[in-house]
């Protein structure tokens, strides 16, 4: 029986009684097992998006060490494992085993480590028929049935009237974040929305269709450089963004002065840019640009979905190279290497090595063949983001003022020829 789950929020606090749990009979001569009733969750379920839960129920070991062992068992499980052979941290090793039950899995897990020490304890995983993103996580491993695509062709698309705030009210806030960028930007509001409820968060968004951030906007366009100087000007007067997510069409030309390539002028105009954020911007996360699509392959999904008579997980492909460019932003984060700036490829939930997907477990992906994504699917990104966010903000380490400006000088001639 699956333990009752917990709010999130108790799973860090460590502790939680649970008169409800009966400790194992131990053993002649071996240590009773502690009663602790524990819970992490990985990821919250909006909607019908998957969900990951532990649960431990019996530990011979402190519950504060059943925390730690439960958090690296399950970035274990979440990289498509159901054992963790490999050490983890203090010295466990862990197994599982599972049982389906209609689209859920239960199971259960062992993790010991040298002393008799063990932890015990169950998960629960819902695959609620692949929908969206879930057709292409390596840890459910399912395959979606569906003959014909959701949201239908004509839907009112809701994410055209969000607001310019999303998450959780700011006095309910444990960070402020910003989502900044051009029209490619506005499509990752749904997902990032799903982080910002499960880490309250408190979302604000400046988008504006053609003008990404960048110092060298105005060699695109202009008529964006009020915009990007704008949108500087507020962030420096919302101290309390602490994080910025950046995005863009990674197509956008620029013009190259005599000497330079676009390449160079655009990375050098994004490393201005994030330099002349204020100090209050301790993490900037770029989240790289996706995939774009064809008036044929859009005529494909619907003539598949209205004859119904067969799965579109393999249907319609597009070739990676041609829908899929090189991100720039992407390149520039690792170009200066300071721990503030950081990149998020979500790719492989639309794309395997050779072939992106205009439909995803029944979900229309491309709202049009320039690049914009439609919010019901990247709604089902949301949790993969959020475990991808996770993983950076365990990593996460402020950059001193000193070093920050030493690393993002304007690029220079060494940067030809890169690639991202």
């Amino acid at each position: 029986m699956i333990a009752r789950l917990m709010p999130r929020s108790l799973a860090v606090a460590g502790l939680l009684s649970a008169a409800a749990l009966s400790p194992m009979q131990p053993a002649a001569g071996s240590v009773r097992y502690e009663a602790c009733a524990l819970s992490l969750h990985d990821q919250l379920p909006p909607g019908r998006t998957p969900a990951y839960n532990l649960a431990v129920g019996r530990a011979r070991a402190g519950c504060l060490t059943a925390v730690a062992v439960m958090r690296s068992f399950h970035r274990c499980r979440t990289g498509a494992r159901t054992s963790c052979p490999r050490t983890l941290a203090g010295g466990w090793r862990c197994s599982a085993g599972k049982t389906v039950i209609g689209p859920t899995f239960y199971g259960h897990f062992t993790c010991a480590a040298t002393g008799r020490r063990r932890v015990r304890g169950t998960y629960r995983q819902d695959t609620p028929g692949c929908f969206g993103a879930a057709a292409r996580d390596p840890a459910l491993r399912c395959f979606s049935q569906a003959r014909s695509i959701f949201p239908a062709p004509g839907d009112e698309d809701p994410e055209h009237l969000c607001p310019c705030e999303f998450g959780v009210p700011p006095g309910q806030a444990t960070r402020t974040v910003a989502l900044i960028g051009d029209s490619h930007t506005l499509h990752w509001r749904a997902a990032l929305n799903v982080v910002a409820h499960a880490e309250l968060w408190h979302g604000l968004l400046a988008t504006t269709g053609g003008c990404f951030f960048s110092a060298a906007v105005g060699s695109f366009n202009g008529g964006c450089v009020p915009w990007y100087e704008g949108t500087q000007g507020w962030v420096r007067a919302h101290p309390e963004v602490d994080t910025v997510f950046v995005t863009s069409n990674a197509d956008t030309p620029v013009a190259a002065s005599p000497g330079k390539t676009m390449d160079e002028v655009k990375i050098d105009g994004f490393r201005r840019a994030w330099r002349a954020l204020p100090k209050t911007v301790k993490h900037l996360v770029v989240l790289r640009d996706l995939t774009k699509s064809t008036t044929h392959a859009s005529e494909c999904v619907l003539a598949a979905s209205s004859a119904g008579t067969q799965r579109l997980a393999p249907l319609c492909p597009l070739p990676r190279a041609q829908v899929q460019q090189k991100d720039l932003g992407v390149q520039t984060v690792r170009l200066p290497r300071d721990k503030r700036y950081a990149a998020i490829d979500m790719t492989r939930y639309l794309c395997g090595r050779l072939n992106c997907y205009p439909a995803v477990g029944g979900v229309l992906v491309n709202g049009d063949q320039w690049g914009h994504l439609q919010p019901t699917f990247m709604r089902t990104l949301g949790p993969y983001l959020l475990r991808e966010v996770r993983r950076l903000q365990a990593s996460w380490v402020e950059a001193g003022p000193r070093a920050t400006r030493a690393h993002l000088q304007p690029s220079g001639p060494s940067l030809k020829g890169g690639s991202p």
